[in-house]
């Protein structure tokens, strides 16, 4: 049997003596997460009014090989829309580097939200690049979180990666 609601989903035995039931066992819970695959690395043909965090077409994602791969599969875990741009996102983990990257660079694969996922609005807010930011709970709701992972702060690279590993362990 299996049951499926808000993006997670429980495979299970049921035993049952007399129509009643005596147990249950669950065989595959999975949580699905928003997965995209790597379509280019490059910046050529992106509206630069639009993806505002890169200067020039000749932008190169991949980093020298420790940035994206093209063809590779990516688990999102968060996206972000900044103020001065109309270009989602998305936070992904690149060569075990969490980083925002255009949505312009990915074919979506699965457009699940994670059921534990928050959104945070500041609107045109001064203090703040971002009007809207989606993700895990540190992302949305710790004052200084995103910065801190900008940063690469170790207790916020190691929130980053728990959550993923969440994410990844509980899908397979």
């Amino acid at each position: 049997m299996s049951w499926s609601n808000s993006g997670i989903e429980i495979h299970y035995v049921a035993k049952w003596e007399n129509g009643v039931l005596k147990g249950s066992t669950i065989l595959n819970l999975k949580i699905r997460a928003m997965k995209v695959i790597c379509k280019k690395v490059d910046s050529q043909g992106f509206d630069l009014k639009e993806v505002t965090t890169v200067f020039s077409n000749n932008f190169d994602y991949s980093f020298g090989g420790s940035g994206l791969e093209l063809g590779k599969e990516y688990t999102v875990m968060g996206i972000a829309l900044y103020n001065d741009s109309n270009c989602l996102y998305y936070l992904v983990d690149a060569s075990g580097r969490p980083d925002w990257f255009p949505y312009l660079l990915f074919e979506t694969l699965d457009n699940t939200f994670p059921q534990n996922w928050f959104i945070k609005i500041n609107g045109k807010n001064e203090n703040s690049d971002i009007y809207v930011l989606w993700g895990f709970d540190e992302l949305c709701n710790y004052e200084n979180y995103y910065d801190q992972l900008q940063q690469r702060d170790e207790q916020a690279m190691r929130i980053y990666f728990s959550r993923k590993a969440e994410l990844e362990n509980v899908q397979e």
